[in-house]
């Protein structure tokens, strides 16, 4: 492994931030170690190359520097890959339980495909983008604070925070424009309702374009444009988000959380949630 110096690290209840600096002479290559259990997360990457791959789940991700993003790093072994040269993270480490909080919170100020890859059991998943204004602005109050001590620890754990909380905001749920003729917000939102309250006996797309008065294509259209998924991904999605509700509350066993999900199939739902989340339903149980 490279040698990783800690130029600072500090630690909340909701979450943890370093910043690392770490020198390759030439390629390197190593296996993180596992962690047992998924880790969420946030960084950006200052300068540097590095290739996370997990061959077995299929997963592979390129950082360069100037990137920044959300990632889950499964809890089984990471390989990572380093070019030669000088590598600068900032790291920004998220309790399981802090992320889940969130994502409940604002269930529809995200995005399904953000929630879906945060949730799905161990699966590796991250998401580069450029870094905007307002987040370099963060980070360069994060590295010119001007305090020592606990006013230090508590003004970068909410620098920290403001990280996480813009990075979430780019993932936010699309919405189509208000303003345009053709938008048709109002009907794709009436179309999504519809789907997550008839989960149990879904409505066929005809019916459910007649329902809120629009034509089939324009319906899938405007629906794909504003949520990110297709019909049949946006309810497939939420199928899978209210069974795992119901796993949690633990009111129900499997069969009939495959049933109240309309599933006629236990091990059909079983194959399905497993395929959605990474993980079988009887973990949630």
């Amino acid at each position: 492994m490279p040698h990783i110096q800690t130029l600072f690290e500090i630690h909340s209840s909701d979450l943890s931030l370093r910043h690392v600096l770490f020198h390759c002479a030439e390629p390197r290559r190593y296996t993180a170690p596992p962690e047992g259990r998924p880790v969420m997360g946030y960084s950006y990457c200052l300068r540097g190359d590095m290739l996370c791959s997990a061959p077995a789940a299929g997963f592979a991700n390129q950082v360069r520097g100037g990137q920044g993003g959300l990632w889950k790093r499964p809890g089984t072994p990471l390989t990572v890959a380093l070019s030669p040269g000088l590598h600068e993270w900032i790291e920004v480490e998220m309790r399981t339980d802090f992320v889940e909080r969130v994502l409940e919170e604002n269930d529809t100020r995200i995005s399904l495909r953000l929630k879906s890859a945060l949730r799905s059991g161990d699966a590796p998943f991250a998401c580069n983008s450029g870094v905007d204004q307002k987040t370099r602005g963060i980070l360069a109050e994060i590295f010119d604070c001007p305090f020592d001590g606990i006013l230090r620890e508590r003004r970068l754990v909410g620098k920290a925070m403001e990280l996480v909380l813009e990075e979430f905001g780019r993932h936010g749920a699309r919405r189509a424009a208000s303003g345009s003729p053709h938008s048709h917000a109002r009907q794709v939102r009436e179309a999504a309702a519809l789907l997550s309250a008839n989960l149990e006996t879904p409505l066929a797309i005809p019916e459910l374009a007649a329902r809120v008065g629009l034509g089939e294509s324009t319906l899938a259209r405007a629906f794909k444009k504003t949520y990110g998924l297709s019909l049949f991904s946006f309810f497939q999605a939420a199928r899978m988000e209210h069974a795992r509700r119901l796993l949690e509350k633990r009111e129900l066993n499997i069969t009939e959380t495959a049933f109240s999900v309309g599933y006629s199939d236990p091990a059909h739902f079983t194959r399905a949630f497993r395929r959605h989340f990474g993980v079988p339903p009887k973990r949630l149980r």
